[in-house]
């Protein structure tokens, strides 16, 4: 007995209205049936995490800036491009000479323009001489700016290996919830999940049997 084939079916994540969230696209090969349309959403959740859970991203910051970020003094991150995913909490590595994961903080929005644009906004509150921003945005078009909220350092600074990878990442890194036990208090735990309440089945079958039987005849007087 021949085994039917199954029609193939290929999945090519295209932009839709928002960055983020790739629209799936399904094309058949000749000769096969059309397979059962995928839900978007579906595809949404089995790709992507979900919308209420926190997003974590490593960023990789110098020492300077990093410290400024954590005191209060630097209230927004400049960077050339946005990150591809909502990202809600930022995990701050501090490259050389510390190379040591020091702090975390929230993102309150991303706003991306010029730089020009940048600069006229946000000098006061970046954190940085005019001459290094023009160095750092050289040949750019565009950058963004990542609204600093809620900074905090940590006690004792993490060596990366504890929570990913020794490479430190040129940008940026996206991180998965594991890391949330090396950070207690900063980021809210996920909701619980909901489980189901079985009723208690009654070991009594005579008194269920007759507990339908009376439900039944309820039931016939009313009609």
């Amino acid at each position: 007995m021949q085994r039917r084939r199954r029609a193939r079916t290929h999945v090519s994540a295209r932009p839709r209205n928002s960055p983020t969230h790739p629209s799936p696209q399904i094309s058949l090969k000749r000769g096969h049936r059309r397979p059962s349309a995928i839900h978007y959403q579906t595809f949404i959740n089995r790709s992507l995490m979900a919308s209420s859970s926190p997003v974590i991203a490593l960023l990789s910051i110098k020492p300077n800036y990093a410290n400024a970020i954590l005191d209060g003094r630097k209230k927004v991150e400049f960077r050339k491009r946005p990150f591809k995913r909502a990202v809600t909490h930022v995990v701050i590595y501090a490259t050389a000479p510390m190379k040591r994961i020091i702090g975390w903080f929230r993102t309150k929005r991303y706003e991306q323009m010029s730089p020009a644009d940048l600069w006229e906004r946000f000098a006061t509150v970046g954190g940085i001489s005019h001459d290094e921003f023009q160095a750092y945005f050289s040949g750019s078009e565009s950058g963004v700016a990542i609204h600093v909220e809620r900074p905090r350092r940590l006690k004792a600074p993490l060596a990366l290996s504890r929570i990913c990878s020794t490479v430190p990442p040129q940008s940026y890194k996206y991180l998965g919830l594991g890391v949330l036990k090396h950070f207690p208090g900063s980021i809210p735990a996920l909701p619980p999940k909901r489980h189901l309440v079985k009723r208690p089945q009654s070991t009594n079958h005579k008194e269920t049997s007759e507990r339908r039987a009376e439900m039944k005849t309820v039931h016939r007087k009313r009609a």
